[in-house]
């Protein structure tokens, strides 16, 4: 493609192409280009968890949702399902209840339809936080989509599964439920009631942090260095710290709903299909 569009661009490169250290730098620079316009083209609506130290030396479950602040009207009909968009409309979020989360008109004038969102960050705290998180698009006179979106990230958590977290950014992000492989030297593990926590060697490590206080309940957290089996009875599960891997994909169960909230699991009317959604959100 690079032949292409720019047939003199090696001219204009600086250093020898027969060189290996120009051909591994090139081929860096193309991959780094690669992986910002995937970032560019990222998830529109992801839900992040994490844990947060409170004031009290204590440790909570945190759920946000943000949103960009333009975007493509096509871009923002196709995630609904949408043939076309009014020109004035909202989109509401529900976790505990339902509530607005952003406005959104259509920008006139621009050179490819583009529509505004105005709207702040939702943040849920506590036993909140793991319960699915779902969007709605509203218009004057109703819903302008019969079922709710289910947001990547945003799926119902079990509170009687071990949880995963890994420091990201300054924050204990949540990576996974249950088994998960990170390339973090250390981990936390929030591990509920009847669960123990067993080393596989001893360059292993487990040390006790503090609880996570979600409703009734406090959760110990381990930081966990190495390799760890997780057991209840006969279930189990692997952690594995320091591990060479990429971002791992989202799994997202979309279709008709319900017309009420279900819970643990959402209920669908016939057979939902499974979406993947990579870390660039393709």
């Amino acid at each position: 493609v690079l032949n292409t569009q720019e047939p003199n661009w090696r001219l204009r490169f600086p250093l020898s192409l027969e060189d290996a250290a120009a051909q591994a730098l090139l081929s860096g620079l193309v991959k780094e280009a690669a992986q910002q316009l995937m970032f560019a083209s990222s998830v529109i609506f992801s839900v992040e968890r994490m844990l947060r130290k409170t004031a009290d030396g204590k440790y909570e479950l945190a759920s946000a949702l943000a949103c960009p602040q333009t975007l493509a009207a096509d871009t923002l009909a196709e995630l609904f399902g949408l043939n076309e968009l009014p020109r004035y409309f909202s989109i509401d979020v529900q976790v505990d209840e339902r509530k607005p989360f952003c406005e959104v008109r259509q920008i006139l004038g621009a050179d490819t339809a583009t529509v505004s969102l105005a709207g702040g960050k939702c943040v849920w705290h506590g036993v909140d936080a793991c319960s699915e998180h779902l969007l709605y698009l509203r218009g004057q006179s109703g819903d302008l989509r019969e079922n709710p979106l289910p947001i990547p990230g945003g799926a119902e958590l079990s509170q009687d599964e071990p949880w995963i977290f890994v420091l990201r950014d300054g924050k204990l992000r949540w990576v996974a439920a249950g088994s998960a492989s990170v390339p973090e030297e250390e981990a936390v593990v929030a591990l509920p009631s009847g669960w123990a926590i067993e080393p596989a060697n001893a360059d292993s490590k487990a040390d006790f942090v503090g609880h996570c206080h979600l409703g009734d309940q406090q959760i110990a957290l381990y930081s966990v260095r190495g390799e760890m089996t997780l057991r209840r009875g006969e279930q189990h599960y692997r952690i594995r710290t320091k591990q060479a891997m990429n971002a791992s994909d989202t799994y997202v169960w979309e279709g008709r709903r319900i017309a009420y909230p279900s819970s643990p699991q959402p209920v669908f009317i016939g057979v939902p299909k499974l979406f993947r959604y990579p870390p660039e959100g393709q």
